[in-house]
């Protein structure tokens, strides 16, 4: 009777140390990061053959401002995009003080950048900040940015090292990102230094088949908007100096067409 006692106390003790070890042993996992959409444009739907552009006014002119839109998009996140692309391939950031930090080095246009990503969680609210170092940087502060997974939705602010007041930002990005048919992406040119671009502002979004592009220009106060049908290629442009600014229309095969 005393040895089976004797082993049921070490079979207890046994399987409170196994739980101890167990909950000791046990990893808290990273936060989700932003999708790398949140720093993006897919301007689905206005690409199109060279031959296209040439048959039709309207998507022509379309095709052309989007283009250009999409090109200055595309330089101006080339560099933070591909830091925070390499941030998250690395799956095992290093828990610190309450805060993740990813630390890694970044091949981007501008050179090899030291790169070290900071997120701390603030109630469902994640907060992000990116510092990098190559080059003339020294740590920093490159962008910072917020995300809720529950919802899709957060920020960006991005910083300029090239402007020399003590204000770097430059651009913010509020984004909220559903799916890949779901989403919309605002770019605000955030500068307080007196830049003429200054209240300028992109508007992308996507809402099942539709998706719009709005420029706005705060000097003007004018908008432009291009809108296209992802899966027939039929839209629209609405802009200043164009067709007396009244909106122009094309159909499927991106012929000119009367507006319904």
């Amino acid at each position: 009777m005393f040895v089976l006692r004797r082993h049921t106390h070490v079979l207890a003790s046994l399987t409170a140390a196994s739980f101890l070890l167990a909950a000791c042993g046990a990893k808290e996992e990273a936060p989700e990061l932003p999708p790398l959409e949140s720093m993006s444009v897919n301007l689905e739907g206005f690409t199109t053959p060279a031959t296209a552009l040439t048959s039709s006014a309207n998507f022509g002119a379309a095709a052309f401002r989007v283009g250009l839109v999409n090109l200055g998009v595309a330089l101006a996140l080339a560099v933070p995009a591909a830091v925070f692309a390499v941030a998250l391939t690395d799956k095992h950031p290093t828990l610190k003080g309450g805060k993740w930090i990813w630390d890694f080095d970044a091949q981007t246009l501008l050179g090899r950048l030291g790169s070290e990503l900071t997120a701390w969680m603030d109630g469902t609210t994640l907060n992000l900040e990116m510092r990098v170092t190559g080059g003339q940087l020294t740590n920093f502060l490159y962008y910072t940015g917020t995300f809720d997974k529950t919802t899709g939705s957060g920020s960006w602010q991005f910083y300029n090292h090239l402007i020399t007041q003590a204000d770097k930002q430059s651009v913010k990005i509020t984004f909220a990102v559903t799916d890949e048919t779901h989403r919309t992406v605002t770019f605000l040119v955030t500068r307080t230094d007196g830049n003429v671009t200054a209240g300028d502002s992109l508007a992308y979004s996507r809402l099942g088949d539709a998706a719009t592009v709005t420029l706005h220009d705060a000097s003007e106060n004018a908008n432009a908007t291009a809108g296209i049908s992802v899966s027939t290629g039929a839209g629209y442009l609405e802009a200043p100096g164009y067709n007396g600014g009244m909106r122009a229309c094309w159909d499927a095969q991106h012929a000119d067409t009367s507006c319904p």
